[in-house]
């Protein structure tokens, strides 16, 4: 993992293990009511109607690519921007189900590269809130399109593949319905083609985004 990656990992995990344990501290003290963000998990969960979310993230992704069978691994890392777009629905208080579209994207030398992916997203809440661990799979689509050098015209390729995340990351609320989330996200791609060698795509992500409760 990349030395910028773990200091965020580190991070995260520390903003979300203190404030998740100092809400459930509060909330056990005799005489003292609940805080609001947990009277409205309770709420939520005796209305026996699951609560939702949708969300939106912009961030740093770092991608690297490696062909099956050369034998070379993966490539040095090259980092663009990312822009993910998610919703899920509380299913209890420590799992959410929900789907995912992230992108990644790519500007250089005549040609245009965009990563992107459509998964069903798993997050599971150790803590009740707060801190979370997340894991996916899904569709993934690598597409490419520019012009080919000496003016013989323009093309575009997209391949579709398999593709999967595991991630971490934590709900830090501002709002009482909005909750601002950093995230560290590893993105998984893998390409066949018949006529031209396989290949997978990874991508180290570093992702801030703001997640909006939907209300019943």
């Amino acid at each position: 993992m990349r030395p910028h990656a773990l200091t965020l990992l580190v991070a995260v995990a520390a903003m979300a293990v203190f404030s998740s344990g100092d809400a459930f501290a509060q909330d056990a003290r005799p005489g003292r009511p609940a805080s609001p963000g947990l009277r409205e998990v309770t709420a939520d969960e005796s209305s026996g109607r699951p609560a939702g979310w949708l969300g939106f993230s912009l961030g740093a992704g770092s991608e690297a690519y490696s062909i099956k069978g050369d034998g070379y691994g993966y490539s040095s890392y090259l980092t663009r921007p990312t822009v993910t777009i998610d919703g899920a629905a509380r299913l209890s208080r420590t799992f959410d189900l929900g789907g995912e579209l992230a992108g990644w994207f790519n500007s250089e030398g005549g040609y245009d590269q965009a990563l992107s992916s459509l998964m069903l997203v798993g997050s599971w809440y150790p803590a009740g809130r707060g801190l979370f661990l997340k894991g996916g799979l899904g569709l993934g689509f690598s597409t490419v399109n520019g012009y080919y050098p000496y003016g013989y015209g323009y093309y575009r390729r997209t391949d579709v593949g398999f593709a999967g995340q595991l991630g971490v990351g934590a709900e830090l609320r501002v709002a009482r319905r909005t909750v601002l989330v950093p995230s560290l996200t590893l993105y998984q791609h893998d390409y066949s083609s018949r006529d031209l060698p396989g290949y997978r795509e990874r991508i180290v992500n570093v992702g801030l985004g703001l997640r909006f409760r939907l209300p019943h």
